[in-house]
């Protein structure tokens, strides 16, 4: 770990004092690092979603009227795509949207994602901090309007990485111990790894008994093991450094809709703010906050699947649908506010240094293009709907963009072209 990739750690009188992360960083003095954040919501909206008007001074849509007051901490990016990834179900609008992967592109597979962004960023951003990325979901899955995985973050062979659901069990990643002492931890480990080797043993005694067509099925579980044996190593790298104070109390196993979503930002700023991660990406759930749908309104709701299937714009389900995006933006606008207060060592904010990317997989109707996207953060200029080249501008060029901003070494991802001019410069 460098100088100054997390804190200050002074020894003295047998015992470790740890400086706040935000002095550690103002005594080496470092500029504060850069983080992404990335947010999903399953199905495509309503027409309420895009603004009419391109570039700066653009008139928000109905949905995005929670964010006027904001206009300068977001923009509207407009006629991304992600028609590589057609061939997956029509419902899926997270499986695929950080990776923009054809799934069925290798025959003989059925299914064969590729890795996500977050994940290529986590390799290169998350080297000093203890948690390489945080992938987040809600405990309302509605696995119909997302698809397979359980979370938006794949790994380098595609396999889905498991989302963090329970606040709770975030919470005591990032500021517990497990009520284990440092030895009973360390014994732990020591388990895994035994566990790990003998799995090893037997997968090196198998691997001179299968024929040329399984081997490569043999190299992708070593890959895996090896993964596992990364993670196991920074465990024990990390063991015996003491986790940060908690900036908020233990929050409360019960939650559903708006509170659940708000206790997971909070989280996800605690995180940033204790250096913990500096990358994270979080399915939102949705499909719990229709009750709050028909308190506010009175009007029985419909279950997210026919609420895309609106018919007329007069119908019960329309209004759920436009209720439901203005939501989504309500929330953005949260957590963009929770962010822009928080000062920084150099006097900015933690949103000036963390770049936000929130949208669907899906377009109205589940279309794959024209996506809705909004960008947040990151010391961008922002207040203005980019709009590209419809149809031919890869969802791939935000992430090789965003990527390239946090000073990823990447020139490509997925099936980008290039990155996106007008938004970074």
């Amino acid at each position: 770990m460098n100088s100054l990739s997390r804190r200050t750690l002074l020894r003295g009188a047998g015992a470790s004092v740890m400086l706040p992360l935000l002095e550690s960083y103002a005594a080496a003095g470092a500029a504060p690092p850069r983080r992404l954040i990335f947010l999903n919501f399953g199905y495509g909206p309503s027409e309420s979603w895009y603004p009419t008007e391109a570039g700066a001074g653009f008139t928000l849509p109905e949905a995005m009227q929670p964010l006027e007051r904001l206009r300068d901490s977001f923009s509207v990016v407009s006629n991304l795509t992600n028609i590589q990834s057609s061939g997956t179900g029509a419902h899926w609008g997270a499986t695929t949207f950080l990776t923009g992967a054809n799934v069925r592109r290798t025959p003989g597979r059925e299914f064969h994602n590729d890795i996500s962004c977050d994940q290529v960023a986590a390799a290169h951003l998350g080297r000093d901090v203890r948690y390489a990325s945080l992938a987040l979901s809600g405990t309302d899955d509605d696995v119909q309007g997302a698809g397979p995985g359980s979370s938006l973050s794949w790994d380098a062979l595609g396999n889905p990485i498991q989302g963090i659901s329970d606040p709770v069990a975030l919470f005591s990643q990032l500021f517990g111990d497990g009520g284990m002492s440092l030895e009973e931890r360390r014994l732990l480990l020591d388990r895994k790894r035994s566990v790990l080797d003998a799995v090893r043993s037997d997968a090196t005694g198998v691997f001179g008994e299968v024929g040329k067509r399984d081997k490569e099925k043999v190299d992708e579980y070593f890959t895996l093991i090896r993964n596992i044996e990364k993670r196991l190593a920074r465990s024990e790298a990390w063991l015996d450094k003491p986790k940060p104070d908690a900036p908020m109390s233990l929050p409360s196993p019960v939650l559903e809709g708006t509170p659940e979503i708000e206790l997971m930002f909070d989280l996800m700023v605690a995180a940033l703010r204790t250096d913990s991660t500096r990358v994270i990406s979080y399915r939102m759930p949705t499909k719990s906050l229709f009750a709050e749908f028909e308190k506010e309104t009175g009007n029985s709701a419909v279950g997210s699947h026919p609420m895309t299937h609106f018919g007329a714009k007069t119908s019960v389900a329309y209004k759920q649908l436009v209720w439901r995006d203005k939501k989504i933006c309500s929330l953005f606008a949260t957590l963009l506010n929770k962010m822009k207060v928080i000062e920084e060592v150099d006097g900015s904010s933690l949103l000036d240094n963390t770049l936000i990317a929130m949208g669907s997989g899906l377009h109205t109707g589940h279309k794959r293009r024209n996506l809705p996207i909004l960008l947040g953060g990151g010391g961008l200029n922002h207040g203005i709907n980019h709009v590209y080249k419809a149809d031919e501008t890869p969802l791939g060029n935000l992430w090789l963009s965003m990527l390239k901003h946090s000073g990823c070494p990447v020139d490509s991802f997925a099936d980008s072209d290039g990155p996106l001019s007008g938004i970074f410069g």
